[in-house]
């Protein structure tokens, strides 16, 4: 299984290049972070399943996750939770094992003091489960 990190700054109007890539690389999970996608959900692209955590709709676009898993693994697929606009997890289920894939885009040395540490809290949580 070969998996993959992308900060794409800006998922929009990437699609194509992003699943491309993937391909060209035999990528089976890709994680990218910096997306700017706004709200939760899932979705088919390509022979990718994607599934993303963003700000919400109304906000102005910044930060976001998204996990991309090959279709081929889909079989593996148990569920997947989109925790905030910087962390998302989706859990497979592989030959008996429960993998949790957990995709993040941490707050830069900018942010204030408390952004950062409700983000780690949520980090921890996430990686508790």
């Amino acid at each position: 299984m070969r998996i993959g990190t992308w900060n794409v700054n800006s998922f929009v109007n990437k699609t194509s290049e992003v699943t491309s890539e993937m391909a060209r690389f035999n990528l089976d999970i890709v994680v990218l972070s910096e997306t700017k996608k706004k709200g939760r959900g899932s979705e088919h692209l390509d022979n990718f399943l994607h599934f993303w955590s963003g700000i919400d709709k109304a906000k102005r676009a910044q930060a976001g996750v998204s996990v991309l898993i090959a279709k081929k693994l889909s079989k593996f697929y148990k569920n997947y939770n989109a925790v905030n606009e910087r962390i998302v997890t989706v859990t497979l289920t592989i030959f008996g094992l429960e993998t949790v894939i957990i995709g993040t885009y941490a707050p830069t040395d900018d942010s204030n003091q408390a952004e950062k540490d409700s983000y780690y809290a949520a980090l921890s949580k996430s990686s508790q489960k």
